[in-house]
């Protein structure tokens, strides 16, 4: 992106995402969560509705998955697309408008 003129201000965490999220105050324009594949649907429901309130309208949220996860309903995200890899699941979520 750099050599295409594209101001870059990449971040990575590699941390527990709820310890993480709860003293964060930044904000993100993509955010790429790719947790065990025995992470419960609950705390990443909670993850999630944290990393709601980090993103812009304009932002995207990557969630991989096992394809054999059942999809969850997050506040405040919504899925727009969905690819399957064999076992894994990528969704993609943007902000519900406000």
């Amino acid at each position: 992106l750099a050599k295409q003129g594209v101001a870059v201000d990449i971040s990575l965490r590699h941390a527990d995402a709820l310890v993480f999220l709860k003293s964060n105050a930044e904000r993100y324009d993509l955010v790429f969560i790719d947790p065990p594949y025995e992470y419960s649907n609950e705390k990443l429901k909670s993850v999630l509705e944290l990393v709601a309130k980090f993103v812009s309208s304009e932002s995207a949220v990557v969630v991989e998955r096992s394809s054999r996860t059942e999809e969850i309903e997050i506040a405040g995200l919504e899925k727009y697309a969905e690819k399957e890899y064999g076992d894994t699941t990528v969704r993609f979520f943007k902000t519900i408008s406000r």
